[in-house]
């Protein structure tokens, strides 16, 4: 579902990734973890094309046998908005619009209609126990309540990649347990896969997977667990 291949980072003529490659398979979840600075949020950022890895050596990047380096950027844009969703440590909902509008953003930016996307929204604030809060605003809402509807806005558009940069970082120990469990009855509700980036040992060792980052480099620490 997922492949990276020789990325490289530079900031500031500081390389901060040097060479990654990650592959992750359909409705696998996988998590990296690593040290304040060691690329983690800089790696997401590259397969989620919000950032770009450094033109030398050349990278690639795949999502779903896409490559999406051959994609202008207007293409990169429609495709990161119906393939990949993306679930932030800040929860990053536009305070202005109620739970509702905010889920429904991506569906009607896509070219939904409104029926549509009503559709589909209403289908998320059921599933994640949100149907009472859809007319509320951000500020109404709890921090879980406002987490959860900042994934149902990553999924809206029944994305085919999930990547999730500190998702449980603002809460607390009850309200992270019940996030990190809804990652894995989205996989099995949704077909999903995750990629997610987090300091929280139990989610980490929750995944499928566990990466972990030191120094702009990756390992699979899972593998050497098991050896």
């Amino acid at each position: 579902m997922i492949k990276g291949a020789n990325i490289y980072k530079t900031f500031a003529g500081v390389r901060v990734l040097k060479g990654i490659d990650i592959a992750v398979q359909s409705r696998e979840i996988v998590s990296i973890t690593g040290e304040s600075g060691a690329g983690k949020t800089t790696l997401l950022q590259i397969l989620g094309t919000l950032a770009k890895p450094d033109r030398e050596p050349e990278a690639e990047i795949l999502i779903d046998n896409s490559k999406l380096s051959a994609l202008n950027d207007r293409k990169l844009s429609r495709f990161r908005n119906r393939n990949i969703g993306f679930v932030f440590q800040f929860h990053r909902l536009l305070p202005e619009f109620n739970a509702w509008e905010n889920i429904a953003l991506p569906a009607l930016i896509a070219g939904d209609s409104r029926s549509d996307a009503r559709k589909k929204t209403r289908e998320l604030l059921r599933f994640l126990k949100l149907e009472d809060r859809s007319q509320h605003k951000p500020n109404q809402l709890s921090g879980g309540e406002q987490q959860r509807v900042a994934v149902a806005r990553a999924l809206i558009n029944r994305p085919k990649a999930v990547l999730a940069d500190e998702p449980s970082g603002n809460l607390d120990s009850r309200r992270a347990a019940e996030l990190h469990q809804l990652f894995f009855d989205l996989r099995i509700e949704f077909d999903q896969t995750f990629v997610i980036v987090t300091h929280n040992k139990e989610l980490a060792e929750m995944a499928d997977r566990r990466l972990e980052m030191a120094d702009g480099l990756m390992r699979d620490v899972s593998c050497v667990s098991s050896a």
